[in-house]
């Protein structure tokens, strides 16, 4: 059974729209193969508590 996949279908975001944009595969490479990953938490408070 396959499932949805975040990561290939950001992927395949990517590369439609780099196509679009007239870049080459090596111009955009380095972003489907991440090297590290950030996370971040932004602690906020809401009006309601």
């Amino acid at each position: 059974m396959s499932g949805y996949n975040p990561y290939e279908n950001m992927l395949n975001t990517l590369d439609v729209a780099a196509e679009k944009l007239g870049y080459s595969r090596s111009d955009y490479e380095v972003l489907r193969h991440p090297e590290r990953e950030l996370k971040v938490a932004v602690p906020l408070q809401l009006d309601n508590g």
